[in-house]
């Protein structure tokens, strides 16, 4: 098997799931309300389960593995769209795509400063960049990988982006699943928002 060996720049967070595009937050008093507002929004939740679908490439160059698309998982990225939408002041990133946008994800633009959400929401783990040249002889050899297992999402950990530190986490609905062998956390980090299995 030496000739499917590929060497590959992995991803440098750990695995993770992209609810929102990268934010910014300068006022540690927003901060402060952010995690006051996710920790009452997230209240109602609970542990829910997310199925593992299959390998694909994005960008022709970000290798990933697809996650369902599930009710929980939209509600949840819809909910964490809306509160950091408030805090948010990095807006309109995509500027320079504006042409390629349609009238719907444009109005997302204006009034999210993003148009990957809602409906355009595509969950995946991101796996390796840097694939350009490899992409064939990966998928040559993941094609025929078949993906069974379902993951956890029980909690929420804001972390800073460029220390990588804990700032606070919220777990939401009830009960110890600590002892789950898949369980998925759910990281907003000052810039961004990552999944991480451990």
């Amino acid at each position: 098997m030496t000739d499917n060996k590929i060497e590959l720049k992995q991803n440098d967070f750990p695995l993770h799931i992209s609810l929102k595009s990268p934010f910014f937050i300068e006022n540690p008093k927003d901060l402060d309300q952010l995690i006051k507002d996710l920790q009452e929004s997230l209240k109602e939740y609970k542990p829910f389960e997310s199925k593992l679908n299959n390998f694909d490439i994005f960008s022709n160059r970000v290798l990933v593995l697809k996650t369902e698309k599930n009710k929980d998982l939209e509600k949840l990225e819809r909910k964490v769209v809306k509160i950091v939408k408030k805090y948010d002041l990095r807006k309109n990133k995509y500027l320079q795509n504006l042409n390629k946008l349609n009238e719907k994800q444009k109005k997302y633009l204006e009034k999210y400063g993003d148009y990957k959400i809602f409906e355009y929401f595509v969950p995946h783990l991101t796996l390796i960049f840097n694939i350009q040249n490899k992409k064939q002889k990966i998928m040559g050899i993941l094609q025929n990988t078949e993906i069974n297992m379902k993951i956890i999402v029980n909690k929420i950990i804001i972390v800073d982006r460029k220390t990588k530190q804990f700032i606070k986490e919220i777990k939401f609905g009830s009960g110890d699943w600590t002892t789950l062998p898949n369980k998925l956390i759910l990281f907003l980090k000052l810039k961004n928002l990552f999944w991480q299995i451990r």
